[in-house]
């Protein structure tokens, strides 16, 4: 194995201190241009590399990493969020560690192991991130944010959009399109999000003077297969509705499957909307009429946010970031008004 140059090498075979060495590496001005050239010839020579964690430290930062929780790497939504949180950080001279963390035991474990490893801080997207996990930070006083999710009665830097307006207006959407009999499909359990997106559901049906049926609201996995499954019990129900609103994208596009697998077309026999937009929804196969979320913007805000925390410590005013919504138009609502 070749032998690692320190700092302390470079200073012995130059002649030179350790500290003019380290202002030829830092590049400081008034350093004799010999003393500089000699210094840097022997850096080229042996192929020294400054150890990044140690030169962070002495400027008084934690270290050159941030932490990032996400529930399920699969879904495209945290992925997108993920490009925006590495750009970002990649821009403010940080690397990132993703974890995928799909139980609450597995945050535990990753939140203990970023700390350990001296993580800088932790961005986390889990949609029912466990009090437990969130106090574990606060206690220690450790920076976070979080993305799209809110923890009760625990303070805490937020990156969100607005779940309960934005399903109200997918509500409104297809109302204004002449549908009426909506049907709903969602993981309420999942996490504040969801339930944000069943209420505003809920309330843009009444806002708009049509009954609520609870037995128009069908609930799986928010998955693929979970919209494959709510789509066979809505048809095998017998229940007439002449639109779907679902809680994302993934589960619209699994009821997509469903209905071409069994003769039904989108939007001539049924319409959908989704939610999240994400990039599969524009496949030309697909043309899914969803609501979009800046996903890399919410993951780009973050990174923001938790480095301002990180540089000011306890002077940090606690901060959230709300972004806003639209509905993108393609091919999977028809208008029958």
């Amino acid at each position: 194995m070749p032998k690692k140059y320190t700092i302390l090498d470079i200073a012995r075979l130059s002649g030179f201190s350790k500290s003019t060495v380290s202002k030829v590496l830092r590049d400081e001005p008034f350093v004799k241009e010999s003393t500089r050239k000699k210094v840097s010839d022997i850096v080229k020579e042996v192929g020294y590399r400054p150890d990044e964690l140690a030169r962070r430290m002495v400027q008084g930062k934690n270290t050159i990493f941030i932490g990032l929780l996400i529930s399920d790497i699969f879904n495209p939504v945290f992925s997108e969020i993920a490009v925006g949180v590495g750009n970002e950080a990649n821009k403010q001279g940080y690397g990132v560690v993703l974890c995928n963390s799909p139980s609450a035991g597995l945050a535990k474990m990753h939140i203990e192991m970023l700390i350990n490893y001296r993580a800088a801080g932790i961005i986390s997207t889990i949609t029912e991130m466990k009090d437990e996990n969130i106090k574990y930070l606060s206690e220690r006083n450790f920076p976070y944010v979080n993305i799209n999710s809110k923890i009760k009665d625990i303070k805490s830097n937020e990156v969100f959009i607005n779940h309960y307006e934005a399903a109200k207006s997918a509500v409104k959407y297809l109302i204004r399109k002449g549908h009426n009999n909506i049907a709903h499909f969602n993981q309420v359990s999942l996490g504040y999000g969801m339930k944000m997106r069943f209420k505003g559901y809920k309330d843009g049906l009444e806002d708009n003077k049509i009954l609520f049926r609870d037995s128009l609201v069908l609930q799986d996995l928010n998955t693929r297969e979970g919209g494959y499954n709510c789509a066979r019990r809505l048809i095998e129900s017998g229940l007439k509705a002449s639109a779907i609103f679902a809680s994302n994208d993934l589960m619209a596009i699994g009821a997509m499957d469903f209905f071409a697998a069994n003769g039904y077309k989108v939007p001539d026999d049924i319409s959908i909307i989704g939610f999240d937009d994400i990039w599969i929804s524009s496949l030309e196969n697909i043309s899914l009429t969803s609501v979009h979320t800046p996903k890399a913007e919410l993951g780009a805000a973050a990174v923001k946010i938790l480095l301002e925390r990180i540089e000011k410590g306890p002077d940090f005013i606690k901060q959230d970031h709300s972004f806003k919504t639209e509905i993108i138009e393609r091919n999977s609502v028809k208008d029958i008004s």
